[in-house]
């Protein structure tokens, strides 16, 4: 999420161990309400590339 839009409205903190990738924290909607939210994906069968960028869209998702 480092050119992402949602970057400065994603006050969250990651984590990682083997096939395993989280985020979680707050989001700052469009609307301005603060949402709480935790994201965790276990033994995908895509790469942490692909889940970490479908977390991105997760997080992109959250702020509109």
């Amino acid at each position: 999420m480092k050119k992402s839009p949602a970057l400065e409205h994603i006050f969250a903190k990651t984590g990682s161990i083997d096939f395993v990738n989280t985020l979680s924290g707050f989001a700052m909607a469009k609307s301005g309400e603060r949402l709480a939210f935790s994201i965790m994906v276990n033994n995908s069968n895509a790469t942490s590339r692909e889940v970490r960028e479908a977390i991105d869209m997760i997080c992109e998702w959250m702020t509109r």
